[in-house]
């Protein structure tokens, strides 16, 4: 590939790659040359993923990742870095609440998981990333609708 979206020098980590949003962005990054460490709790969905890459001839690794356990995201992010040689490009896209509750009912370890999940892993991502990108890179911070637009029972998810 060449031109504007040509990424076959690029390394790039996506969290929640094994599915939906960012299974898809795994799958473009991809198609645009970069390799691809297609991270999420769930290692047998980021391992279909990594698998669907290679056979179309893309560079990819799968590796079952909990972005709220920070020594798991100090070691995807090396992993990536000896996989591949460096790392360009982040993809924060892990999120989400499994749980539907009102504030007034929600307790504080569920507020802390949501909040962990949600807020304080992009951080630990987006700061592990940037000490180990090599000129700069790029991270990208996937968000929600949520965050502008909530429905009943979600008020913790909307702020984090």
């Amino acid at each position: 590939m060449s031109g504007l979206f040509d990424l076959s020098d690029d390394v790039a980590v996506v969290t929640g790659a094994g599915r939906g949003i960012g299974e898809g962005i795994a799958n473009t990054l991809a198609e645009a040359g970069a390799a691809v460490v297609c991270a999420a709790r769930r290692g047998d969905e980021v391992e279909a993923v990594a698998a669907g890459i290679r056979a179309r001839g893309g560079r990819a690794i799968a590796l079952a990742t909990d972005v709220t356990d920070n020594d798991a995201v100090e070691a995807l992010a090396q992993k990536a870095i000896s996989e591949f040689g460096h790392l360009d490009i982040w993809i924060n896209n892990a999120g989400g609440s499994p749980i539907q509750t009102p504030l007034t009912e929600l307790d504080a370890k569920e507020w802390d998981a949501t909040m962990r999940l949600n807020l304080t892993a992009i951080w630990v991502c987006t700061n592990t990333a940037a000490r180990l990108m090599r000129d700069g890179g790029r991270i990208v911070n996937i968000s929600s609708r949520a965050a502008v637009s909530t429905v009943m029972g979600s008020g913790h998810y909307a702020a984090a």
